[in-house]
Order: C-alpha cells, then sequence, then structure tokens
C-alpha cells in the first residue's frame, strides 16, 4: 500500500508515463522534497527562537551580537527568503530528477553537500535543542540524497535518459 501511494505521487510529480524511474531515483526525489521542507521548517523555527540562535553562536561575545544586529538589521528576512529558494531548488531538482536530468541531480548533490558542511559548522555552536533535531534530520535526509544520487542504478538512469 505505501508503495502505491508512493508511485502516486511519483506520477503526480513528473506527468504520465515518467515512473520509470529505478526505485533508488524515485525514493531520492522523495528524499529532495522532504530535504526542502526540512530546509523551510528549520529557518522558521530559527526565526521563532531567533535570541535563542544569537545566544547561541555569540555567548560572551556581546559586542560581535551587537555588531551583527546594527549591521544586519534584515538578517532573518533574508534567511528565511534564501530557504525558500533553496528548499523550492530541491523540490525542483526532485521533479527533473524523476524525468532523468543529470544536472539537477548534480544540483541535488551539490545542495545536500552544502548543507551538510553548513550544518556541521552550526551544530558546533551547539543551537537550541529543537534546532539540533532539526539539523540532524536535515543532515540525514541530505546524506541520503547523495548516496541515492550516486548510487549504480541512478547513475544508470541519468546516462540513459542523456539530458
Amino acid at each position: 500500500m505505501a508503495e502505491c501511494r508512493t508511485l502516486i505521487i511519483v506520477d503526480a510529480m513528473c506527468g504520465e508515463g515518467h515512473s520509470m524511474a529505478p526505485k533508488v531515483v524515485r525514493a531520492a526525489a522523495i528524499a529532495l522534497c522532504v530535504f526542502g521542507g526540512l530546509l523551510v521548517v528549520r529557518t522558521v523555527v530559527s526565526y521563532a527562537y531567533y535570541e535563542e540562535v544569537l545566544d547561541d553562536a555569540f555567548g560572551q561575545f556581546g559586542a560581535g551580537r551587537r555588531l551583527l544586529e546594527s549591521h544586519a538589521p534584515g538578517a532573518r528576512s533574508t534567511a528565511v527568503i534564501r530557504s525558500m529558494v533553496f528548499g523550492g531548488l530541491a523540490v525542483l531538482c526532485a521533479i527533473l530528477v524523476l524525468r532523468g536530468s543529470r544536472w539537477a541531480a548534480a544540483l541535488g548533490v551539490a545542495l545536500c553537500a552544502l548543507t551538510l558542511v553548513t550544518t556541521l559548522v552550526t551544530l558546533r555552536h551547539r543551537p537550541a535543542g529543537i534546532l539540533t533535531i532539526f539539523i540532524v534530520l536535515q543532515q540525514l535526509v541530505a546524506a541520503t540524497v547523495i548516496v541515492l544520487l550516486i548510487a549504480r542504478p541512478a547513475r544508470s538512469f541519468f546516462r540513459a535518459a542523456r539530458t
């Protein structure tokens, strides 16, 4: 039953006749959608916990925090817009990956790899509890996407699609 629902989602994402993508590519597409959603949700949660995030990041360095707040008043809005753009890119990559787009697969891997690096730096600052949960979830999904998109069946599918 779950396989049937997954195929319905995949068909809705890429249209009729494109469900010939191997399971690993369909799983990667779904994981990319989850990844995009987590980007947006994590940013919204960060926005809600903004004071705690700044306390975690700057700790005893109050001068750095004051400098950030005075020189980057739109930092929160920029973060939300950036997460919406990257989340949208991840969903777009998911749709195009199902259609065999090699550049979309490469972009999806790059987005996930960039997220893995940046979230490792973020974890170093020991963010607030709920943010840590979102960051770890995001890392797990990003690593899953990378593994799925570089798997042999996925590479064969993209090679055969020639896009």
